[in-house]
């Protein structure tokens, strides 16, 4: 037998081309149905966790799926705005939480999150460093942004302008970071939190200045003057950043029951609470043209996507696995043939056709070990990774 050994290694060492091809295609065929399996199963539980949560997204009428991805994973597209007033008529309920959301704007190309302190109270989100925000100006970043931006406690980041060449906007401000939120392995550690009232300074509708009506302002600024107000030129530009010293000149410039916002997580007490709310929006209309999508139902459809793909996957890793068997039932019968001196010797020596199949067998056996191998590393290397497929939504 370790004759037999001696010869097999001997051999494919000295031919490594098609014996490595072989072991590249099987292990491949093997890698695809467990890679597959391995992320779309890290998937399935990471919007399972999510979804239970976060029941119910409460936001405009529209597909229901991207309100669904708006409240979970912070998407923007397509989203009509609701308004505060809204929310608070929501929120006033007992039987539910109402928690708002604005995704209108982002901050290094990530998401820009408004909202109130009970988000992170319902998600059990803390900072690992600093504290949550608390007044406007403040930032909280997740545990992965803060690693990537490689920003701490009292740095600072601007938001992202929303539009470079409309001059009416505000121009971006300047936000101080207050903490760093510990590791939640969720879509909360690559997004940046701030309050309601950051939002609302973003959106133009509250800003603060210097008071025009003091003397401190430079006359040449101010175009015209009566008992009910003053015009200033456009070249009085209010605050790009929210200081103890000038916080107390922010102020709204709009009703606060229509200050915008993108949706409403939703956290109903009871089953009977989350019913009646459903029924309520999207049959009664009672709240106006608004709906609550279910967020549990609609990953569900999502799921059954993703799991149809891992079913086509699976047939393709079949089909592969298929045609690796062809290919090396034919590598093996050629290489059997340009070994026929080889085993004209060995039979000369007085070899038997089992000592032939054992030299057949062991030929197989290397190059299924090589191939396992292989596939084992990578697929060892992937769990350790981990890599988050919920970054694609």
């Amino acid at each position: 037998m370790n004759g037999l050994v001696y010869l097999t290694w001997n051999y494919l060492r000295r031919r490594p081309g098609p014996s490595a091809l072989l072991a590249a295609c099987l292990g491949i065929a093997l890698l695809l149905p467990a890679v597959t399996h391995v992320l779309t199963s890290g998937f399935e539980d990471a919007l399972r966790e999510r979804s239970d949560a976060t029941p119910l997204v409460l936001g405009a009428a529209g597909p229901p799926l991207d309100l669904t991805l708006a409240g979970l994973y912070f998407s923007r597209d397509g989203l009509e705005p609701l308004t505060t007033g809204l929310a608070r008529r929501i929120g006033a309920r007992e039987d539910l939480l109402a928690v708002p959301l604005d995704l209108e704007f982002t901050t290094r190309g990530r998401a820009l999150v408004g909202t109130v302190p009970e988000y992170f109270e319902e998600r059990g989100i803390v900072a690992r460093t600093g504290h949550l925000p608390f007044v406007a100006g403040e930032v909280v970043l997740g545990a992965a942004l803060a690693r990537e931006l490689e920003l701490g406690v009292d740095d600072h980041l601007f938001s992202d302008p929303p539009d470079h060449l409309d001059l009416s906007r505000p121009s971006a401000l300047k936000l101080r970071v207050c903490g760093v939120l510990h590791p939640t392995r969720s879509a909360d550690d690559r997004a940046a939190f701030v309050t309601l009232e950051t939002c609302w300074v973003l959106h133009g509708l509250a800003h603060g200045h210097d008071d025009v009506t003091t003397g401190t302002v430079d006359p040449s600024l101010i175009l015209g003057q009566s008992d009910e107000e003053v015009r200033m030129s456009n070249a009085f530009i209010p605050y790009n950043e929210i200081t103890p010293q000038n916080r107390a000149t922010f102020h709204l410039h709009t009703d606060p029951d229509v200050l915008p916002l993108s949706c409403v997580l939703v956290f109903p007490r009871t089953a009977k609470a989350a019913t009646l709310l459903k029924a309520e929006t999207n049959i009664e209309r009672m709240y106006g043209p608004v709906q609550v999508a279910d967020t549990r139902a609609e990953l569900d459809e999502l799921l059954d996507l993703v799991l149809g793909l891992r079913r086509l996957l699976d047939g393709v890793a079949l089909v592969l696995l298929g045609a690796t068997a062809a290919l090396g039932a034919l590598v093996l019968g050629l290489s059997m043939k340009l070994r026929t001196a080889e085993l004209r010797t060995l039979d000369r020596l007085g070899s038997s056709a089992r000592t032939v199949a054992l030299l057949q067998g062991l030929q197989i056996a290397f190059i299924a070990a090589v191939a396992l191998a292989c596939a084992g590393l990578v697929l060892g290397a992937l769990l350790v990774l981990d890599p988050d497929l919920t970054l694609l939504l």
